[in-house]
C-alpha cells in the first residue's frame, strides 16, 4: 500500500523547485474504485485501478483558470497518471474530501482552500 508520505514525495517530484515553492497540493481522502470517472477540465478520465486523486494548484494566488495538475495514484502498485489542467476539482463549491498535503513556503495561508485544511 502506498503511504500518504510516498504520495506527497511523488507529487512533489513532478514539480520544479520554483513550482514547489509556491504550490499547494491537496489529497482526496475518498478512495476511488476502479472504473471511476474523474472530470478533468471537462474531459472524462476513467481510473484503471482503485486509487487516489491528488490536485496540485501551481498558482494558488491566481484566479481560475491557471496552471494546475491532477495526479491519479494506484494505492497498491504506486503507478501514477498525470494530467495538466486549468481548473480545480471544486468549481461548484468546496470539496468535503480534499485535505491539505503540502503548502510551499511562498504560498500564503489565505491562498489555501479553507475546506482543505
Amino acid at each position: 500500500m502506498v503511504s500518504r508520505e510516498e504520495i506527497e514525495e511523488r507529487a512533489l517530484s513532478t514539480l520544479s523547485t520554483r513550482e514547489q515553492d509556491k504550490s499547494v497540493i491537496y489529497l482526496d481522502t475518498k478512495e476511488l474504485p476502479a472504473g471511476s470517472i474523474i472530470d478533468i477540465d471537462g474531459s472524462e478520465v476513467r481510473l484503471p485501478w482503485k486509487g487516489t486523486l491528488v490536485f496540485i494548484d501551481m498558482e494558488p494566488q491566481a484566479n481560475w483558470g491557471h496552471s494546475c495538475r491532477y495526479l491519479l495514484f494506484d494505492r497498491t502498485s504506486g503507478e501514477m497518471l498525470s494530467f495538466e489542467a486549468q481548473f480545480p476539482p471544486y468549481l461548484r463549491g468546496p470539496s468535503e474530501t480534499l485535505t491539505l498535503l503540502w503548502r510551499g513556503p511562498s504560498a500564503p495561508d489565505w491562498a489555501v482552500a479553507t475546506h482543505a485544511q
